[in-house]
Formats: C-alpha cells, structure tokens, sequence
C-alpha cells in the first residue's frame, strides 16, 4: 500500500520516518495482533480508516515504530541507534492531540473514538504502562455503553446475529470483544479495571442469557469470554462480603453451582458445534477452535485455583492432568510454532492471542507433576510476550527454582515418578511464594528480591515451613541460599 497515493480528501503527506513506521504496522504489525480472531479490526477497519483520520494514522504509527524499537533491544546495537530516540511517544501524543482536535468538530462520531481507543490500549499494554492502559480500557467500556444507551441498542439477541446497522455491527462485534478480553485480562496485570462489559444479554438477575446454538468460533468465544467475565464479577462479589461479614460456605457453594451449570450449558453447546463443523473447517478455523479450547480449559482451572485458594493443597492434578497435556500443551505447542504466525524478525510479542489468551503463567506451576510442570515452562518461555509485562521472565525464574527446590528430595525422583505413574508426595509439594522488595542495584547488576517459598510437608494440618533465598529476577538466574525455617 502506498501511503501518499490517497485520494482527495484523504491524508496529508507523511515524512519518510512516519512513512516508514506505517509501512511495517500495515505489513507486520497488523497481522501479529490480528491473531486468530481480530483480522476484520486491525486489517480492516483500522487500515481503511487510516486513509482519511489523522489519529488513527498517527496511532498506528506509534504501534509500528514501538514494534521496532521493541525489536531492536534485541539486536544489535548498531540497528539501535539507527532509530529515533522518543518517536514512538511523540507519534502517540500526535495522535492524542488529533483526537481531541476531532471531537472539537465531530464530538458523536464514537466509531473512530472507539478505534483509537483499541490503539492507545495496545500502545501503553506493549509497553508497559499497564495502569494506563487499564484507565483506557474504562473510557472504552464507558463509550461503549453510552453508544448503547445513546442508540436504544439494548442488547437483546445473541453476540453477533441480526444487528440493524454497519455501525451497531461494527461497535459490537469488532469493538466489544476487544474491550472485554482487555478487561478480563487487566486482572492478571494486577490493573482491575473495576468495570464489567458483557457481549451477550443478561437476564432481570444480571446471569448471562445463552444463546440456544453457536453458530461461529466467534460466538462461542464471545460467550466464553462472557462466562469468564460474569464469574470474575461474582468471586470478587464474594471476596467483597468475606471482608465485610466474614466467610460464607453455603454461598460459596451456591456461587460455584451457579458458575459450574453455564459451564456445563457452554460446553455442551461448544461440542455441539464442533461435531457438526470441524470437518469444514481450514488450518486457520482449527487454530482459532484450538485457541477458544485453550481458553476454555484455563478457565476451568481459575475456577479450580479460586475454590482450592483457603486450602492448603493444589489442584487435584490427577484428573485434570491428561487433558491438560493433550489439549493445551499440544495444541499450545502447534500454534506456538505456526510458521504464518512468525514469518520475520520483528519481535513476536505483539500478540493479543499469546500474551493475554493463554493460561499457563497461573496453571503451569500448579501442576504436581514435574514433567507437566517443566513442560508448561518451556511453553512459557517459548511463547512470545511482552518484555515489560510483570509476570513474564520473573515469575518463570521462580516457578523454575520451585520445580528445582521440589526435586531436591533424596527419596524422591521424578523420572521414577514419571515411569512409575504418580506424582510426587505432597510433603515436596511447594504451595506459594511471596517476593518482598529489591535490593540497592550496583551498576551493572540485575536487581535482587527476597523470594520466600512456602511449603506443609507435614501435611495440610501441619505448620508452615518456607525457604527464602535471594533471586535476580531477569535473565540468567542467580540464587543464594540465607534461611529455613
């Protein structure tokens, strides 16, 4: 596409630095948070739109260059130095102060508000300044609802059949799915947006309205993250009374048969649907099927950790074991390697399906079986994800010293584990660990944190014993053993 050879009315002329930040978002960037599921967004929408609004431009701009600088950390230095200290921020104040230019003429026109709004959420997530893009995430999610109430769009059809105009179509199938997969998502960044976006209707007691059949991967993905969304709001509801009136067993209880019966209705739907359509499927159906498979099983095993939090053993990986090896680990490993998924040297990072879909960084560790464990690892480490996030390279350190410090028991071997077919005993098994604040750094050297692992191996009845040592969290691991207890 050349930029510059816009029709009247369209862009103005673009430096060649501009021009060229432009180049690689249209060629590479796009694709990459395409993904699976957001190709009609950022390789249709985004880049029609481009031609003719100088915020949309400006803030995919932002989005490339920052693609390259992110890139070039990893490259030599001479590549470096090559780029323009500062230009990935001043193309994204550009594009702040575009936008705020085109409210001053065109203040209800929230289809190009909503757009720029996706695009500045990327830019401050990929680089790091989470708390900002989670007070992105709410001005989104406030458009969208106002556009709702505005319009009289009440949702009252399933996500994705029958709207009644381009821009309703647009605003929920393009715009709402993105905002609450963020939204789901800024709870891992420890970055609560405090806010609730559902794609589907909701009945009189706010419970998520099914639809009878799926009809698209789309829809049941959308309902999925529906699902996800309605059950966060309830455990945070329950966490909120705990604190006020102390714990409640029998609402517990209710709250989990609630969560587990729409699970169990998603499920049946989900199978459905695939019995009927996998064999007309294409490569690309099949990965984003595998991608919602993913999803799914992630789900059910937050809701496992959350019922399993004020106990003092882990999920009962026995059962959950298999499937998890068969369909996440393979189908995770597959995707990971998909050469249409890594066809340059950019850096792969710029993933919405990877970096925020997957659920290995809070189910991997959890596992009892080091093989599982170290498997999910090795994903981990494998699967491409932003540098700056808080829960990447650190938290993969620590569950890796953990899987060592569990294999450190003389009476226990985990190839003999693996070949006798059960898992470790629970008295190796390491519960938690907590990190307590940084050392003073010297130049040159990589922080250091006091890292604590806790661990019952007395059984769950028993006290707690923990272990601290001093970790660098980055790369190339350095520990030093100070104190047990």
């Amino acid at each position: 596409m050349d930029i510059d050879a816009c029709s009247a009315g369209g862009p103005a002329q673009v430096d060649s630095t501009t021009a060229k930040a432009l180049e690689l978002f249209f060629l590479r960037t796009a694709p990459q948070l395409a993904g699976n599921f957001q190709q009609t967004f950022f390789q249709g929408s985004v880049l029609q739109l481009s031609l003719s609004e100088p915020a949309i431009r400006q803030a995919i701009a932002a989005l490339g260059c920052l693609h390259e600088h992110s890139t070039a950390d990893n490259l030599q230095s001479s590549r470096r130095n090559a780029l323009i200290p500062g230009l990935p921020i001043k193309l994204y104040n550009k594009a702040i102060r575009s936008l705020i230019e085109k409210l001053a003429t065109d203040p209800h026109n929230a289809q190009i508000v909503a757009i720029v709004n996706i695009l500045f959420i990327c830019f401050e997530y990929f680089q790091g300044n989470l708390e900002a893009a989670a007070a992105h995430i709410r001005s989104g999610i406030n458009l969208l609802n106002c556009w709702r109430q505005n319009s009289r769009k009440q949702l009252s059809r399933p996500w994705g059949q029958q709207y009644d105009s381009k821009e309703a179509n647009f605003m929920e199938t393009e715009i709402g799915p993105l905002l609450s997969l963020f939204n789901i998502n800024s709870l891992q960044w420890d970055a609560d947006t405090h806010t609730t976006l559902f794609l589907n209707p909701v009945d009189d007691e706010g419970n998520i309205i099914l639809p009878e059949k799926f009809y698209s991967i789309e829809e049941a993905r959308a309902t999925l993250l529906d699902l996800i969304a309605s059950a966060t709001l309830h455990f945070q509801q329950y966490d909120l009374f705990s604190k006020q009136h102390g714990p409640s067993d029998t609402q517990l209880s209710i709250l989990h048969e609630l969560v587990a019966y729409d699970r169990e209705q998603w499920n049946s739907k989900f199978d459905d649907f695939v019995r009927c359509k996998e064999h007309t499927w294409n490569e690309s159906e099949q990965r984003a099927a595998d991608t919602v498979r993913i999803m799914s099983f992630g789900f059910d095993c937050q809701i496992g950790t959350y019922q399993q939090q004020r106990e003092t053993v882990a999920m009962d990986w026995d059962i959950n074991r298999s499937e998890y090896e068969s369909a996440v680990m393979t189908r995770l490993s597959h995707l990971s390697s998909d050469a249409t998924q890594s066809t340059d040297d950019l850096s792969k990072a710029f993933s919405l399906d990877f970096g925020m879909a997957f659920p290995l960084h809070s189910i991997a560790w959890r596992s009892t079986w080091s093989h599982t464990d170290r498997h999910g690892l090795d994903l981990r480490t494998r699967i491409a994800q932003p540098e700056l996030l808080r829960n990447t390279k650190p938290y993969n350190s620590i569950s890796s010293r953990m899987k060592e410090l569990e294999e450190l028991y003389q009476d226990w071997s985990p190839e003999t584990a693996l070949a006798e077919g059960h898992p470790p005993p629970r008295r190796v098994f390491i519960h938690d660990f907590s990190v307590a604040g940084a050392s003073q750094v010297q130049q040159g050297q990589s922080p250091s944190f006091s890292v604590t692992f806790w661990s019952k191996p007395d059984g769950p009845r028993g006290p707690w014993y923990c272990l601290t040592e001093v970790m660098q969290l980055g790369p190339g691991v350095l520990t030093e053993s100070l104190a047990a207890s």
